[in-house]
Protein backbone atom coordinates (compact mmCIF):
# COMPACT_ATOMS: atom_id res chain seq x y z
CA UNK A 1 0.00 0.00 0.00
CA UNK A 2 1.49 3.39 -0.98
CA UNK A 3 2.39 5.93 1.57
CA UNK A 4 -0.03 9.10 1.95
CA UNK A 5 1.50 11.78 -0.07
CA UNK A 6 0.26 15.11 1.99
CA UNK A 7 2.44 18.07 2.25
CA UNK A 8 2.68 20.99 4.71
CA UNK A 9 3.21 24.34 3.98
CA UNK A 10 5.23 27.09 6.26
CA UNK A 11 4.22 30.86 4.71
CA UNK A 12 6.86 33.73 5.92
CA UNK A 13 7.01 37.07 4.54
CA UNK A 14 9.14 36.41 1.85
CA UNK A 15 5.54 35.29 -0.19
CA UNK A 16 4.48 38.55 0.69
CA UNK A 17 7.07 40.68 -0.11
CA UNK A 18 7.49 39.00 -3.34
CA UNK A 19 3.97 40.00 -4.12
CA UNK A 20 4.90 43.60 -3.11
CA UNK A 21 8.20 44.77 -2.05
CA UNK A 22 5.71 47.99 -0.06
CA UNK A 23 5.33 44.51 2.37
CA UNK A 24 9.14 45.09 3.79
CA UNK A 25 9.06 45.30 7.49
CA UNK A 26 10.92 48.33 7.05
CA UNK A 27 8.77 50.11 4.15
CA UNK A 28 6.15 49.54 6.78
CA UNK A 29 7.80 50.28 10.11
CA UNK A 30 8.65 53.76 8.36
CA UNK A 31 4.65 54.78 7.13
CA UNK A 32 3.67 53.30 10.61
CA UNK A 33 5.58 55.97 12.10
CA UNK A 34 5.38 59.00 9.72
CA UNK A 35 1.76 58.18 10.37
CA UNK A 36 1.76 57.98 14.14
CA UNK A 37 4.01 60.79 14.69
CA UNK A 38 2.55 63.37 12.26
CA UNK A 39 -0.42 64.78 14.43
CA UNK A 40 2.21 65.81 17.02
CA UNK A 41 4.12 68.94 17.12
CA UNK A 42 8.05 67.40 16.75
CA UNK A 43 7.03 64.55 15.38
CA UNK A 44 10.67 63.61 14.58
CA UNK A 45 11.55 63.93 18.27
CA UNK A 46 8.25 62.18 19.12
CA UNK A 47 9.50 59.32 16.29
CA UNK A 48 12.98 59.05 18.52
CA UNK A 49 11.52 58.95 21.79
CA UNK A 50 9.19 55.40 20.76
CA UNK A 51 11.87 54.60 19.02
CA UNK A 52 13.90 54.71 22.73
CA UNK A 53 11.57 52.58 24.44
CA UNK A 54 11.32 49.78 22.49
CA UNK A 55 15.51 49.93 22.06
CA UNK A 56 15.05 48.78 26.22
CA UNK A 57 14.23 45.42 24.06
CA UNK A 58 16.75 42.79 24.55
CA UNK A 59 16.45 41.76 20.15
CA UNK A 60 15.91 43.41 17.50
CA UNK A 61 16.10 47.30 15.62
CA UNK A 62 12.91 49.43 15.90
CA UNK A 63 13.63 51.26 13.49
CA UNK A 64 13.60 48.68 10.77
CA UNK A 65 11.02 46.41 12.52
CA UNK A 66 7.05 47.91 13.90
CA UNK A 67 7.24 44.06 15.32
CA UNK A 68 9.70 45.49 17.61
CA UNK A 69 8.75 49.18 18.18
CA UNK A 70 5.10 48.61 18.83
CA UNK A 71 5.33 45.09 20.62
CA UNK A 72 7.49 46.77 23.13
CA UNK A 73 4.61 48.47 24.63
CA UNK A 74 3.14 45.56 25.17
CA UNK A 75 5.70 44.29 27.22
CA UNK A 76 5.59 47.25 28.92
CA UNK A 77 2.26 46.87 29.70
CA UNK A 78 2.76 42.94 30.52
CA UNK A 79 5.60 44.57 33.00
CA UNK A 80 3.12 47.52 34.39
CA UNK A 81 0.49 44.28 35.13
CA UNK A 82 2.97 42.40 37.15
CA UNK A 83 4.13 45.73 39.09
CA UNK A 84 0.26 46.76 39.84
CA UNK A 85 0.25 42.95 41.60
CA UNK A 86 3.65 43.84 43.57
CA UNK A 87 2.73 47.28 44.30
CA UNK A 88 -0.54 46.05 45.97
CA UNK A 89 1.27 43.23 47.85
CA UNK A 90 3.92 45.63 49.35
CA UNK A 91 2.01 48.66 49.50
CA UNK A 92 -1.32 47.57 51.12
CA UNK A 93 -3.27 48.19 48.03
CA UNK A 94 -2.43 52.18 48.67
CA UNK A 95 -5.00 53.77 45.82
CA UNK A 96 -2.18 56.25 45.41
CA UNK A 97 -0.36 54.21 43.95
CA UNK A 98 -2.52 51.52 42.42
CA UNK A 99 -4.20 55.28 40.42
CA UNK A 100 -0.95 55.82 38.92
CA UNK A 101 0.49 52.61 37.60
CA UNK A 102 -3.12 52.63 36.30
CA UNK A 103 -3.05 55.94 34.74
CA UNK A 104 0.56 54.68 33.29
CA UNK A 105 -0.82 51.46 32.12
CA UNK A 106 -3.30 53.17 30.06
CA UNK A 107 -1.06 55.27 28.30
CA UNK A 108 0.85 52.73 27.03
CA UNK A 109 -2.32 50.39 25.95
CA UNK A 110 -3.38 53.38 24.08
CA UNK A 111 0.26 53.65 22.06
CA UNK A 112 -0.22 50.40 21.26
CA UNK A 113 -3.38 50.19 19.82
CA UNK A 114 -2.88 53.45 17.96
CA UNK A 115 0.21 51.92 16.64
CA UNK A 116 -1.56 48.20 16.12
CA UNK A 117 -4.45 50.25 14.19
CA UNK A 118 -1.68 52.16 11.86
CA UNK A 119 0.34 49.00 11.01
CA UNK A 120 -2.87 46.84 10.50
CA UNK A 121 -3.85 49.30 8.26
CA UNK A 122 -1.43 49.67 6.30
CA UNK A 123 -0.51 46.35 5.69
CA UNK A 124 -4.38 45.89 4.43
CA UNK A 125 -3.93 48.77 1.92
CA UNK A 126 -1.23 47.42 0.85
CA UNK A 127 -1.84 43.48 0.17
CA UNK A 128 -5.34 44.85 -2.03
CA UNK A 129 -4.96 42.39 -4.98
CA UNK A 130 -7.36 42.39 -8.36
CA UNK A 131 -6.89 39.32 -10.71
CA UNK A 132 -3.86 41.01 -12.40
CA UNK A 133 -2.01 41.41 -9.68
CA UNK A 134 -2.85 38.35 -8.07
CA UNK A 135 -1.84 36.31 -11.14
CA UNK A 136 1.68 34.88 -9.87
CA UNK A 137 -0.08 33.93 -6.58
CA UNK A 138 -2.53 32.08 -8.29
CA UNK A 139 0.01 29.53 -9.94
CA UNK A 140 2.03 29.48 -6.99
CA UNK A 141 -0.92 27.66 -5.57
CA UNK A 142 -1.83 25.87 -8.86
CA UNK A 143 1.14 24.14 -8.97
CA UNK A 144 1.52 23.04 -5.57
CA UNK A 145 -1.62 22.01 -4.72
CA UNK A 146 -2.47 20.61 -8.55
CA UNK A 147 0.82 18.08 -7.44
CA UNK A 148 0.02 17.33 -4.09
CA UNK A 149 -3.40 15.78 -4.47
CA UNK A 150 -4.06 14.03 -0.67
CA UNK A 151 -3.97 16.49 2.46
CA UNK A 152 -2.43 19.78 2.30
CA UNK A 153 -2.03 22.05 5.17
CA UNK A 154 -0.62 25.76 4.91
CA UNK A 155 0.51 27.65 7.87
CA UNK A 156 0.65 31.07 7.24
CA UNK A 157 3.06 33.26 9.76
CA UNK A 158 1.60 36.35 7.75
CA UNK A 159 -1.26 38.67 8.82
CA UNK A 160 -2.49 39.64 5.69
CA UNK A 161 -5.11 38.53 3.46
CA UNK A 162 -3.28 37.54 0.22
CA UNK A 163 -2.80 33.78 0.91
CA UNK A 164 -6.44 33.71 2.57
CA UNK A 165 -7.89 35.39 -0.96
CA UNK A 166 -6.34 33.25 -3.51
CA UNK A 167 -7.34 29.77 -1.43
CA UNK A 168 -10.79 31.01 -1.37
CA UNK A 169 -10.56 32.03 -4.97
CA UNK A 170 -9.97 29.06 -6.30
CA UNK A 171 -10.11 26.25 -3.90
CA UNK A 172 -13.33 27.50 -1.56
CA UNK A 173 -15.08 23.84 -2.35
CA UNK A 174 -11.88 21.87 -0.35
CA UNK A 175 -10.58 24.55 1.86
CA UNK A 176 -11.16 25.37 5.24
CA UNK A 177 -9.61 27.61 7.99
CA UNK A 178 -9.72 28.25 11.69
CA UNK A 179 -13.26 29.77 11.30
CA UNK A 180 -16.50 27.42 11.94
CA UNK A 181 -18.84 28.46 9.26
CA UNK A 182 -21.52 25.88 11.28
CA UNK A 183 -22.20 28.60 13.90
CA UNK A 184 -23.36 32.10 13.64
CA UNK A 185 -20.73 34.19 14.79
CA UNK A 186 -23.37 37.51 14.50
CA UNK A 187 -22.68 40.62 12.89
CA UNK A 188 -20.52 43.56 13.94
CA UNK A 189 -21.44 47.38 12.91
CA UNK A 190 -18.64 49.68 11.94
CA UNK A 191 -19.34 53.36 11.10
CA UNK A 192 -23.01 51.77 9.87
CA UNK A 193 -22.28 48.98 8.00
CA UNK A 194 -23.22 46.09 9.44
CA UNK A 195 -20.71 42.49 8.58
CA UNK A 196 -21.56 39.37 9.31
CA UNK A 197 -18.97 37.05 11.46
CA UNK A 198 -17.99 33.65 11.91
CA UNK A 199 -16.99 32.16 15.20
CA UNK A 200 -13.33 30.69 15.55
CA UNK A 201 -12.71 27.45 16.17
CA UNK A 202 -12.13 26.48 19.66
CA UNK A 203 -10.23 23.71 20.00
CA UNK A 204 -8.62 20.42 17.53
CA UNK A 205 -11.90 18.69 17.88
CA UNK A 206 -14.21 21.46 15.91
CA UNK A 207 -11.40 21.31 12.97
CA UNK A 208 -13.27 19.85 9.65
CA UNK A 209 -11.35 16.39 8.87
CA UNK A 210 -9.32 16.62 5.75
CA UNK A 211 -10.80 13.44 4.35
CA UNK A 212 -13.79 15.94 3.87
CA UNK A 213 -12.00 19.12 3.05
CA UNK A 214 -7.94 18.51 2.13
CA UNK A 215 -6.73 21.99 2.22
CA UNK A 216 -6.75 23.55 5.36
CA UNK A 217 -5.26 27.35 6.38
CA UNK A 218 -3.73 28.03 9.48
CA UNK A 219 -2.48 31.33 10.83
CA UNK A 220 -0.07 30.98 13.11
CA UNK A 221 0.13 34.83 14.26
CA UNK A 222 -2.85 35.75 13.82
CA UNK A 223 -5.02 37.33 10.65
CA UNK A 224 -6.24 41.17 10.19
CA UNK A 225 -9.83 39.27 10.09
CA UNK A 226 -9.27 37.68 13.15
CA UNK A 227 -10.68 39.80 16.34
CA UNK A 228 -11.75 39.39 19.67
CA UNK A 229 -15.04 41.64 20.36
CA UNK A 230 -15.24 41.52 24.63
CA UNK A 231 -13.90 39.39 26.85
CA UNK A 232 -14.84 36.17 24.76
CA UNK A 233 -16.11 36.20 21.61
CA UNK A 234 -13.53 35.40 18.81
CA UNK A 235 -14.98 36.12 15.33
CA UNK A 236 -13.51 36.17 11.91
CA UNK A 237 -14.66 38.76 9.92
CA UNK A 238 -14.59 38.82 6.07
CA UNK A 239 -11.81 40.60 4.37
CA UNK A 240 -14.19 43.59 3.07
CA UNK A 241 -14.61 44.55 6.90
CA UNK A 242 -10.74 45.67 7.11
CA UNK A 243 -9.56 46.36 3.86
CA UNK A 244 -9.83 50.29 3.52
CA UNK A 245 -12.43 50.60 6.32
CA UNK A 246 -13.21 52.91 9.25
CA UNK A 247 -12.86 49.80 11.27
CA UNK A 248 -8.72 51.05 11.99
CA UNK A 249 -9.46 54.43 12.68
CA UNK A 250 -12.17 53.69 15.45
CA UNK A 251 -9.93 50.88 16.66
CA UNK A 252 -7.22 53.85 17.24
CA UNK A 253 -9.74 56.34 18.49
CA UNK A 254 -12.69 55.38 20.01
CA UNK A 255 -12.20 54.38 23.50
CA UNK A 256 -15.67 52.42 23.70
CA UNK A 257 -15.07 50.19 20.81
CA UNK A 258 -14.59 46.90 22.16
CA UNK A 259 -13.32 44.88 19.33
CA UNK A 260 -9.33 44.30 19.13
CA UNK A 261 -7.64 42.73 16.29
CA UNK A 262 -6.07 38.97 16.96
CA UNK A 263 -2.45 38.91 15.79
CA UNK A 264 0.77 38.54 17.23
CA UNK A 265 2.60 41.57 16.96
CA UNK A 266 5.62 41.69 19.66
CA UNK A 267 9.31 41.31 19.65
CA UNK A 268 10.98 38.08 19.80
CA UNK A 269 11.73 38.10 23.54
CA UNK A 270 7.68 38.74 24.58
CA UNK A 271 6.73 36.39 21.20
CA UNK A 272 7.06 33.20 23.37
CA UNK A 273 4.74 33.97 25.82
CA UNK A 274 1.83 35.48 23.00
CA UNK A 275 1.60 32.29 21.18
CA UNK A 276 0.96 30.24 24.20
CA UNK A 277 -2.19 32.04 24.18
CA UNK A 278 -5.53 31.09 21.97
CA UNK A 279 -6.09 31.35 19.32
CA UNK A 280 -2.11 31.05 18.35
CA UNK A 281 -1.59 28.03 20.47
CA UNK A 282 -4.37 26.49 18.95
CA UNK A 283 -3.36 27.25 15.48
CA UNK A 284 0.69 26.04 15.89
CA UNK A 285 -1.20 22.47 17.80
CA UNK A 286 -2.91 21.88 14.28
CA UNK A 287 0.14 22.84 12.15
CA UNK A 288 2.41 20.73 14.84
CA UNK A 289 0.25 17.60 14.28
CA UNK A 290 0.12 18.51 10.57
CA UNK A 291 3.70 18.46 9.98
CA UNK A 292 4.03 15.46 11.74
CA UNK A 293 1.60 13.52 9.33
CA UNK A 294 3.24 14.99 6.14
CA UNK A 295 5.25 13.49 3.80
CA UNK A 296 6.30 16.71 1.91
CA UNK A 297 7.50 19.92 3.88
CA UNK A 298 7.85 23.21 1.52
CA UNK A 299 9.03 26.18 3.47
CA UNK A 300 8.36 29.77 1.48
CA UNK A 301 9.91 33.08 2.25
CA UNK A 302 10.61 32.21 6.25
CA UNK A 303 14.12 33.28 7.45
CA UNK A 304 14.44 31.12 10.43
CA UNK A 305 14.80 33.95 12.39
CA UNK A 306 11.33 33.44 14.72
CA UNK A 307 12.30 31.03 18.01
CA UNK A 308 9.06 30.26 18.29
CA UNK A 309 8.73 28.73 14.83
CA UNK A 310 11.88 26.86 14.78
CA UNK A 311 11.03 25.26 18.01
CA UNK A 312 7.63 23.60 16.29
CA UNK A 313 9.66 23.11 13.32
CA UNK A 314 12.38 21.25 15.74
CA UNK A 315 9.63 19.20 17.94
CA UNK A 316 7.69 18.45 14.71
CA UNK A 317 10.73 16.93 12.89
CA UNK A 318 11.66 14.94 15.76
CA UNK A 319 8.34 13.45 16.46
CA UNK A 320 8.49 12.07 13.10
CA UNK A 321 8.94 7.81 12.35
CA UNK A 322 9.92 8.49 9.23
CA UNK A 323 12.48 11.01 7.25
CA UNK A 324 10.75 13.78 5.25
CA UNK A 325 11.69 15.75 2.47
CA UNK A 326 11.52 19.60 3.03
CA UNK A 327 11.72 22.21 0.43
CA UNK A 328 12.84 25.34 1.14
CA UNK A 329 12.35 28.65 -0.92
CA UNK A 330 13.80 31.88 -1.21
CA UNK A 331 15.20 34.48 -2.76
CA UNK A 332 18.59 34.75 -3.53
CA UNK A 333 21.66 33.92 -1.62
CA UNK A 334 20.94 36.05 2.03
CA UNK A 335 19.65 32.66 3.61
CA UNK A 336 22.43 30.18 3.93
CA UNK A 337 22.08 26.53 4.66
CA UNK A 338 23.69 26.50 7.63
CA UNK A 339 20.87 29.06 9.32
CA UNK A 340 18.31 26.46 8.36
CA UNK A 341 20.71 23.66 9.90
CA UNK A 342 20.77 25.22 13.46
CA UNK A 343 17.38 26.30 13.40
CA UNK A 344 16.84 22.75 13.63
CA UNK A 345 19.52 21.81 15.55
CA UNK A 346 21.65 19.92 12.94
CA UNK A 347 25.55 19.86 12.50
CA UNK A 348 26.81 21.65 10.05
CA UNK A 349 26.59 20.25 6.28
CA UNK A 350 24.13 17.39 7.22
CA UNK A 351 21.30 19.04 5.48
CA UNK A 352 21.35 17.40 2.29
CA UNK A 353 21.65 13.84 3.88
CA UNK A 354 18.64 14.54 6.43
CA UNK A 355 16.01 15.64 2.92
CA UNK A 356 16.69 18.95 3.06
CA UNK A 357 17.52 21.07 -0.60
CA UNK A 358 16.84 24.99 -1.06
CA UNK A 359 15.58 26.47 -4.38
CA UNK A 360 17.08 30.01 -4.84
CA UNK A 361 14.74 31.42 -7.48
CA UNK A 362 11.76 32.78 -5.50
CA UNK A 363 8.14 31.35 -5.24
CA UNK A 364 7.11 32.54 -8.41
CA UNK A 365 9.62 30.29 -10.35
CA UNK A 366 9.14 27.33 -8.57
CA UNK A 367 7.44 25.55 -10.75
CA UNK A 368 10.56 25.61 -13.52
CA UNK A 369 13.40 24.64 -10.50
CA UNK A 370 15.20 21.67 -11.03
CA UNK A 371 14.45 21.39 -6.91
CA UNK A 372 10.72 21.35 -7.19
CA UNK A 373 10.95 18.73 -9.60
CA UNK A 374 13.18 16.65 -7.65
CA UNK A 375 11.39 17.41 -4.16
CA UNK A 376 8.13 15.92 -5.96
CA UNK A 377 9.57 13.06 -7.43
CA UNK A 378 9.94 11.46 -4.05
Amino acid sequence: MAKARNLAMLIGNGLSIAFSDQLFLGNISQEMTVRFTEKYTGSGAVAEAMQSVANHAPTGDPVSDFEVLIGAFGGQSDILEDLAVFADLTKNSDPKIANAIQQVRDFVSEVQRQGIGHTLEIIAERTYSDLTRREPLNQFFTTVIGEFTENVTVANLNYDTLVLSVLSQLYSDILSDMANGRYDGGSVTVAGQKYSTWRLRASEDEFMSQAVRRLRLLHLHGSLTFWRFGLDQYRKLPVDAVRYSPIWEKLRDDDTFSGRPLVVLANQHDKAQHVLRYPYNLAYDVTESDLKNSSHWLIVGYSFRDACVNELLTRSWEARKDPTQILVVTYGDQLQESDIEDAFGWEHGTGSALGLSIDRGGAFDLDSSDEWSAFTDH
